[in-house]
């Protein structure tokens, strides 16, 4: 029912925020860069969407690994 719909639908946006903020972990902004870094560890620590996760693990760990790399010039 309705219920299983609206838990589907605020996994779907949690999802969506968690692709924004992978996809800000490569901004030019360092600032942008910061605040898509406490996001993910925010909704990495509230809530573990491990098999949206364990789908984007490359991606996530490549993005980290680039955003490291950017803070180091």
């Amino acid at each position: 029912g309705g219920e299983a719909a609206s838990e589907q639908g605020q996994e779907e946006e949690a999802e969506d925020r968690l692709k924004e903020h992978m996809d800000n972990l490569l901004d030019k902004s360092a600032k942008a860069r910061q605040a898509a870094l406490q996001s993910l560890r925010l909704a990495l620590s509230s809530k573990t969407l491990s098999e949206f996760l364990l789908e984007r693990r490359l991606t996530l760990t490549d993005s980290l690994e680039k955003c490291l790399k950017k803070g180091e010039g």
